[in-house]
């Protein structure tokens, strides 16, 4: 019996131990920077995200009006290359980043966000791209040491009212088959947009 009892008292510390130890690695996963708990993947954020560590895709994300998607340095964003399970977009076959609120992505010359294809073998063309539409209201757009590459379009920017400014700088945009940074304005609309030191390659 004794035997017995000690058997069942070491499984028992065993069994409290692994349960100290699972939740220990839960609470590092979710505090531990460069990891992410949750993020959209696919669909229209509801709330304001913030995106660090590696983030894939799988279609259109959409950031709507009063929304704030940021994302932190050395951030990699790994759109689905060639597939769109949203099928929205200016492009319904393909992932994009489409911004009707805020985007605030700022790398750092150290620490820059990449965004690229999921491709093993990447290709221009195997995502959509960075699409910003803006009507009224106060939103922000500043993309900082970021590289863009193998999408449709790197940056493309429209509005036809309101007054914007939009900060773009020190940005690298390689590999895409149509433009590097495109940014229209009509109907009046006020757009004052800030480019420095930007980078576009093989577009």
């Amino acid at each position: 019996m004794d035997t017995i009892d000690n058997r069942e008292k070491s499984m028992k510390k065993a069994l409290v131990r692994f349960c100290i130890f699972s939740m220990i690695m839960i609470v590092t996963a979710l505090t531990v920077p460069g990891t992410l708990s949750a993020y959209t993947a696919s669909g229209t954020l509801t709330a304001d995200e913030t995106w660090s560590g590696t983030v894939t895709l799988t279609g259109d994300v959409a950031v709507p009006e009063g929304v704030t998607l940021t994302i932190e340095a050395g951030t990699t964003v790994q759109f689905a290359s060639l597939s769109d399970d949203a099928s929205g977009g200016s492009h319904s076959s393909l992932s994009e980043l489409i911004i009707n609120g805020s985007l605030v992505a700022r790398g750092t010359d150290a620490a820059p966000i990449l965004m690229t294809s999921s491709a093993i073998s990447k290709a221009k063309g195997d995502w959509g791209g960075i699409y910003v539409s803006w009507g009224l209201g106060s939103k922000t757009l500043d993309i900082e040491y970021c590289t863009i590459e193998y999408a449709v379009n790197g940056l493309s920017f429209r509005s036809s009212t309101g007054i914007h400014t939009t900060n773009i700088n020190h940005n690298l945009i390689r590999q895409v088959s149509q433009d590097g940074i495109y940014i229209y304005g009509g109907g009046g609309v006020k757009v004052t947009p800030v480019i420095n030191n930007n980078e576009i390659h093989d577009a």
